[in-house]
Parts: C-alpha cells; structure tokens; sequence
C-alpha cells in the first residue's frame, strides 16, 4: 500500500536510506523535505515499511530526488509503483518532465530508469563526492 510519508516514519526511512546508498541523507532533509509543500513523499508499506520516493515540484517539471526499496524486496515491481506515482503526482499537477541525477556507476537504477522511458540527457561532473551524476529526463504522458 503507498501512502504519504510521515514524520513518524522518518526512523524506519533512515535504516532504510543507510542500507541503499553509499551517502544516505539525513534525518533534517527528510523532515525539510516532508515540511516543503511542493515536495512529494511516499512510502510503501504492508506490516512494515518497504520502500519510499521522494519528489518535488519545480516550474514544469517534477524532480524524481530519491527512490529506494529493501534490498529483500526488489524486483517485485515496488520501485515501478512508487515511480509510477510519483509520475502521476506531476502529471496531477500539470508539469510536462519529469527527470533526476543517478550516479554514473549505477548501472541497476540507470537501467531501471531507462525501462521507465528516462533518457539520458547530460552529466554533472562531480555532483557526488566520488563520482558524476547521470542526469535523465522524460516527458509526461
């Protein structure tokens, strides 16, 4: 089930979040975020928390920030869903792109991104302390 990310799930989402990635983000940038209204937050959860997005709106674009989802649960289509709604979210809200930054040497979310119709469109030299950012683009609907 996806719902609305809130404030008391910021603990789980941070185990989560230091299991995923190599520089996993703070507890305050998930609080900034959730705190913003033009971003929106997700998570999926059954009994327990299994994966979260993280987008915001900007002019006509919605920005993809963060997606992730235990590593036990992968391949089940939970990653597709919750990029699926955050698609929709900006599509609810008019914006014409969406796009995101993925490091140059992940292969499996750039291949992931790819299957959902992101095309790579340019590259940010060093926008993560030890490696370049892939930056992909789609259009909406």
């Amino acid at each position: 089930m996806l719902r609305r990310m809130d404030f008391f799930d910021v603990p789980v989402i941070l185990e989560i979040e230091n299991r995923c990635f190599k520089n996993p983000w703070s507890a305050f940038a998930f609080w900034e975020l959730m705190s913003n209204e033009d971003c929106y937050c997700i998570v999926m959860a059954n009994k327990k928390i299994i994966g979260y997005g993280m987008a915001c709106l900007e002019e006509e674009k919605i920005h993809i920030l963060n997606i992730a989802v235990e590593k036990e649960e992968r391949r089940k289509g939970i990653g597709t869903r919750i990029l699926q709604d955050m698609l929709e979210y900006g599509a609810s809200n008019k914006k014409r792109r969406a796009f995101l930054e993925v490091r140059r040497r992940n292969c499996a979310a750039i291949s992931f991104y790819e299957r959902h119709h992101f095309n790579k469109i340019g590259v940010k030299r060093r926008y993560y302390s030890d490696d370049d950012a892939i930056i992909m683009e789609r259009l909406m609907g």
